[in-house]
């Protein structure tokens, strides 16, 4: 692949968080370092870990490589700092285990060059196995209109356009950086405040980021308490932005404005049901079907104090408490 070069030669920043990274850490370092655009820096912070990923990336000899160690904090502490230690103008979070294509840089570039409006492009994914063996090629959707882009982040209940893979530094300083407090669901709750703050994204339709999947990458993220933790982000996306912009395809000017509070209030209970029901056929995690069920019946309640009188909102209040109970049970049974 040739070299590149662009018109203004931004220094890129690639931030790179390393917990027991040593599987797989030099070839994540080794995509970056072959990259057709030049003008890098690569930030590797080792966030406390106990094999030799150390060893590993100290042992490559090229002083666009920033090493930092510290005591464990999680991926958004570590993500947070690696940002503090960054000097360029773009920036590219990129996992330990993860990979980049040789012209991943310059694609992004170009594409900055061509939206000089956008605020984040996101390419697609080709996801591998630990052997770096290809499993599929994930399409992102590309969206030019708001209203859709927060009614689908909404519906999934997860970031369907991830806050990656090549953000503005700008981007932070206009709505802060990751949530140290989140065990899960940190690039979530920053695409919500991304798209709050009417920020702009453009999707670069090629498979240029290379996403390694494990056993113990998915099953890091089905625990009662993690789901928990994401339907808390579900709602804090609900609560951040208005019914017609998370329900777009309601016609909202038929219903009476008295009823459309509890209108929308109905829809977010269906939503949550569904997430749930997702999260059951793909995971088998009842889990996430309980959870779902106890923000769906906290709904419910609340639309009875609007309506008390509504007979057909008590009776699906009652069915999702039997239900609540159902995969309560079959939850502590997973636990165990």
């Amino acid at each position: 692949i040739p070299q590149y070069q662009s018109r203004d030669n931004p220094l890129v920043s690639v931030i790179m968080p390393a917990y027991n990274a040593a599987a797989h850490i030099a070839e994540a370092i080794e995509s970056v370092l072959i990259q057709n655009y030049r003008n890098l820096e690569l930030v590797v912070v080792d966030d406390g870990s106990t094999d030799n990923t150390k060893e590993i990336v100290t042992g490559f000899e090229d002083d666009r490589i920033k090493y930092f160690h510290k005591d464990n904090s999680g991926p958004s502490g570590t993500r947070n700092f690696a940002i503090s230690k960054t000097g360029g103008q773009l920036i590219i979070p990129l996992d330990a285990d993860d990979m980049m294509t040789p012209d991943f840089i310059a694609r992004h570039i170009q594409e900055f060059e061509k939206h000089p409006e956008a605020d984040l492009v996101y390419c697609d994914d080709h996801l591998i196995d630990p052997n770096d063996g290809s499993i599929r090629i994930i399409k992102r959707p590309e969206y030019t209109d708001r209203k859709l882009l927060i009614r689908d982040m909404f519906r999934c209940g997860y970031p369907i356009v991830p806050f990656r893979t090549c953000i503005r530094r700008s981007v932070f300083d206009k709505i802060g950086f990751f949530d140290e407090d989140l065990p899960i669901g940190e690039d979530y709750d920053m695409m919500r405040r991304f798209i709050k703050h009417g920020l702009k994204i453009c999707h670069l339709p090629s498979a240029l980021y290379l996403r390694r999947m494990t056993e113990n990458s998915l099953s890091r993220k089905l625990t009662p308490q993690k789901a928990k933790c994401n339907f808390e982000l579900v709602k804090r996306f609900a609560e951040t932005f208005k019914y017609d912009e998370l329900f777009p395809d309601v016609e909202w000017d038929e219903i009476p404005a008295v009823k459309r509070q509890l209108h929308a209030k109905c829809l977010a209970v269906v939503t949550y049901l569904a997430i749930g029901q997702d999260f059951l056929n793909v995971h088998s995690a009842g889990f996430y079907a309980n959870i779902a069920f106890e923000h769906a019946c906290s709904e419910l309640r609340d639309c009875l104090k609007i309506d008390p009188a509504n007979r057909q909102i008590r009776e699906l209040l009652q069915k999702c408490e039997l239900g609540r109970l159902r995969y309560k049970k079959n939850a502590q049974q997973a636990v165990c």
